[in-house]
């Protein structure tokens, strides 16, 4: 064909095109790694026939798909020259015959235009979600599940925040009174040393986890941490009232966080316990940074 126009496609219009065709072809999994890219369609000037073009007098094209960066890192450990090559033939399919244009180059960008470069869980599932049958995705994401996942994020954070700051100050206490090798003078169950020793050996195995911490005190789950100022009650007892005070608020929030570690939910009343726990162990706890 001789005929013609040489006028690009409006790059939106053509991956909202592209975008119908892959998924009609069932390539389901390319379509949803490209769904959320901007699509920008550059002519190089230069005649594809003298490249690899097919057609000998449409000019060659550059097919660039500009993502942010957190799916542009998980899109460059999918993406190999197949996929590449996939892409490029859907878009030659979706040109239309008398563009006289041809993709050539199929390439992947990060975003620079500002855009939200931090990945919103929710909005994630719902697009990994889209094209499920109604009924399972109903099952995956029930129509309560953004207020309640909200909620529980909140109890999570401040779980997270109120375990890391008792293992902290565990540490700082014991390496205060005990020096480096303060395990070796802790007084520690048989079960919490068997726990620290087994997720360590775990760990090393699992190259792709990230470390649990710094110190050994961060293999030990939460209430763990109430047992062992219970037990090394001698170093600690300066900092809270009794034994049965800490030990009580910890286990409140051991309670909480199991809830979120099996997925569960808490009311408003549930939730406002970690809450105050969390205010009051670290107002109970603060003077030892100083």
């Amino acid at each position: 064909m001789t005929d013609f126009t040489y006028k690009l496609p409006d790059s939106s219009s053509f991956l909202e095109a592209l975008l119908v065709l892959l998924r009609e072809k069932c390539n389901y999994t390319i379509a949803y790694w490209l769904s959320e890219s901007k699509l920008s369609l550059t002519s190089t000037g230069t005649f594809s026939r003298y490249k690899k073009g097919k057609i000998w007098n449409a000019y060659e094209t550059i097919a660039d798909f500009a993502l942010s960066r957190f799916e542009y890192l998980d899109l460059i450990k999918y993406f190999k020259e197949e996929e590449i090559e996939l892409v490029k033939l859907r878009c030659n399919e979706v040109m239309p015959q008398d563009a006289g244009y041809e993709v050539t180059e199929v390439k992947l960008s990060i975003s620079m235009e500002g855009e939200k470069q931090t990945r919103d869980a929710m909005q994630d599932i719902k697009k990994i979600t889209k094209n499920l049958p109604q009924k399972m995705k109903v099952a995956v994401i029930p129509t309560d599940i953004e207020v309640k996942a909200k909620d529980m994020s909140e109890v999570y954070l401040y779980s997270y925040c109120i375990e890391n700051s008792l293992r902290a100050f565990i540490e700082k206490i014991a390496l205060d009174n005990y020096g480096d090798k303060y395990l070796d003078s802790l007084t520690l169950s048989k079960e919490m040393k068997d726990k620290i020793r087994k997720r360590k050996e775990s760990t090393g195995k699992k190259k792709w986890l990230s470390a649990r911490g710094t110190s050994d005190i961060f293999y030990l789950d939460i209430d763990d941490l109430g047992n062992l100022i219970q037990n090394n009650w001698s170093i600690f007892k300066d900092c809270f009232e009794s034994t049965q005070w800490i030990t009580t608020n910890i286990r409140e929030i051991a309670d909480c966080r199991n809830a979120i570690a099996h997925h569960g939910y808490l009311e408003e009343n549930e939730r406002d316990i970690i809450r105050i726990d969390f205010i009051k162990i670290l107002k109970q706890i603060s003077d030892t940074f100083k």
